[in-house]
C-alpha cells in the first residue's frame, strides 16, 4: 500500500501480480469468468453483456489472457480509477511467446479447462474411448509446456497403432477427419473432394495434413487454447509391391510434390525436386579390357524416388552376371523438351528417366531382343564391350528394373529405347 502511495509501485504492476499470482492462475477461470474479474479488478463494476462478448470472443480467437489483460489495464476507464486512487496508473506488461491458461476445471463454473477438453476429445473421436490418466497427462503435459503442439498431439492419434488397427475404409477415414478436426460432421462436397484426392493418389499422410494445417482447425486449437504448429506429409515408402500398385496419377503427384496440379514446371522448380545419390556399379578396367571392376556412379534424379532408384541400382549390382554401367554415360535429370512432341517437357526434366550407357550402346534406339543380342559380333575388345553394354528383353537390367522394381522399359518414343528407364 505505501508503495503504491509513494508512487514505487503503480495501478497495472500492482494489478498484474494479483492476478497472474500462482493462488489467482490455481482458480483455472474459464475465458468468460476470467473476464468477469477483469471488470471488477479494473472497471469497479459488473461486465456488460456486448464487453464481455468482446473479450471473450478474442480469447476464443487465440488472443492471451496477457494481451486481454493489456486491454483493460490500459483503459481510460482503469485510469479514472487509479486517479480516484492518487496513484499511477503504470504501462502495459509485457506479452509472453504463450500466454498463461487454466490448466483444470474452472472453480467457478466447473467447466473444463481447454487442452484437458482437446486431449480428452482425442482420445473420445479417434480412439472411441475415454483417456488412461497416464496418456492424458502425458500429452496435457506436453501441451502445457509447449513441448508439442496440436498438430504434432493429433498426428500421434491418427498414426497410432490403436488407431491404424481400426483397418478403416478411405471413406471412414474421412469421416473421422471431419469430426476430430474440425469438430462437426463432413459435408459432401468436402468428403467427395478427399475421395477424389485419394483416387489421385494422395496418401492419408497428405490427406491428415491438409485437415491440420487448415483454417478450420486453426481455430478449434485457438478455442482450445492450443498452440497450433504444422504437419509435414511424409509420402509412403516406396518398394517394389508397392509401386507395381501405384495409378499413373498417383506417380505423377508423388513426382511433382509441392507443384502438384501447378502446370508446367519451370526449370527453377524442377532443380528443386532434384538430389544426388551415388550407386556401385560393374565396368570395364578400360577400353581395351574386358576385366570388370566395381565403380561408383552418380545420378541426379527425382527426391522423392531418390532412394527407390538406389535400392534398384544396387540390387543390379549384386547380380551374379555383374552388368556393366559406364559412369559417364549414366544420366537421369536434363531439363528439356520432349523430343517427339517439343511442346512438352522430357520425362528426363521431372528426374524419373533413366538413360544407361547410351554413348556405349550400338543400339541404343532400338529394341534388342536376346536372339538378336546373341548374334552380335564379338571378333573386337570393342565388340564385345559394346555387347556387353547393351540392353536387351530378359537381359539382368531387364530382369532387375523392369521386372522386379517396374520401371517401365523403352520410353515413349516412336522408335523403342532400350537404353530408357522411368518411374
Amino acid at each position: 500500500m505505501n508503495l503504491l502511495k509513494t508512487g514505487q509501485e503503480n495501478g497495472i504492476h500492482t494489478a498484474y501480480d494479483f492476478i497472474f499470482s500462482e493462488e489467482f492462475r490455481n482458480k483455472n477461470l474459464c475465458n468468460d469468468d476470467y473476464v468477469k474479474y477483469l471488470y471488477k479488478a479494473f472497471m469497479g463494476r459488473e461486465y456488460d453483456d456486448v464487453g464481455l462478448n468482446y473479450w471473450v470472443s478474442l480469447l476464443n480467437l487465440g488472443t492471451s489472457r496477457e494481451e486481454v489483460f493489456n486491454g483493460f489495464a490500459t483503459s481510460k476507464e482503469f485510469a479514472a480509477l487509479c486517479d480516484d486512487y492518487k496513484i499511477a496508473v503504470g504501462v502495459a506488461v509485457e506479452v509472453p511467446q504463450y500466454g498463461t491458461v487454466p490448466r483444470d476445471k474452472c472453480t467457478v463454473c466447473g467447466k473444463q479447462d481447454g487442452v484437458t477438453a482437446f486431449v480428452t476429445r482425442l482420445y473420445n473421436v479417434c480412439l472411441d474411448r475415454d483417456p488412461d490418466e497416464e496418456g492424458l497427462n502425458y500429452w496435457r503435459y506436453l501441451l502445457w509446456t509447449h513441448a508439442r503442439t496440436g498438430a504434432d498431439i493429433s498426428s500421434y492419434f491418427i498414426f497410432s497403432e490403436e488407431f491404424e488397427n481400426k483397418d478403416l475404409s478411405d471413406e471412414e477415414f474421412i469421416e473421422y477427419m471431419y469430426r476430430a478436426f474440425f469438430d462437426r460432421e463432413y459435408d459432401e462436397d468436402g468428403k467427395n473432394y478427399w475421395m477424389w484426392e485419394i483416387y489421385d493418389g494422395m496418401n492419408r499422410s497428405h490427406v491428415f495434413a491438409g485437415f491440420v494445417n487448415s483454417k478450420e482447425f486453426e481455430a478449434l486449437c485457438q478455442l482450445y487454447g492450443i498452440t497450433l504448429g504444422t504437419y509435414t506429409p511424409v509420402n509412403d515408402i516406396l518398394t517394389p509391391d508397392y509401386v507395381a500398385k501405384m495409378s499413373y496419377a498417383a506417380r505423377e503427384r508423388l513426382i511433382l510434390g509441392e507443384y502438384y496440379g501447378q502446370g508446367t514446371l519451370t526449370k527453377e522448380q524442377a532443380d528443386s525436386l532434384m538430389t544426388t545419390i551415388t550407386v556401385p556399379v560393374w565396368d570395364f578396367l578400360n577400353t581395351n579390357s574386358m576385366t570388370k571392376v566395381q565403380k561408383s556412379a552418380t545420378l541426379t534424379c527425382n527426391k522423392y524416388v531418390a532412394d527407390y532408384f538406389k535400392m534398384a541400382f544396387e540390387e543390379l549390382f549384386q547380380h551374379p552376371a555383374q552388368p556393366v554401367i559406364h559412369p559417364g554415360s549414366f544420366y537421369a535429370y536434363s531439363y528439356r523438351a520432349n523430343v517427339n512432341n517439343p511442346s512438352v517437357l522430357s520425362n528426363h526434366s521431372y528426374g524419373t528417366a533413366i538413360d544407361i550407357n547410351p554413348g556405349e550402346n550400338p543400339n541404343k534406339k532400338a529394341m534388342v531382343t536376346k536372339d538378336a543380342w546373341n548374334a552380335m559380333v564379338q571378333g573386337t575388345v570393342s565388340q564385345m564391350q559394346k555387347k556387353e553394354y547393351t540392353i536387351y528383353e530378359g537381359s539382368p537390367y531387364y530382369e532387375v528394373l523392369y521386372g522386379k522394381y517396374h520401371l517401365m522399359w523403352l520410353g515413349y518414343n516412336r522408335t523403342p529405347d532400350a537404353m530408357h528407364f522411368e518411374f
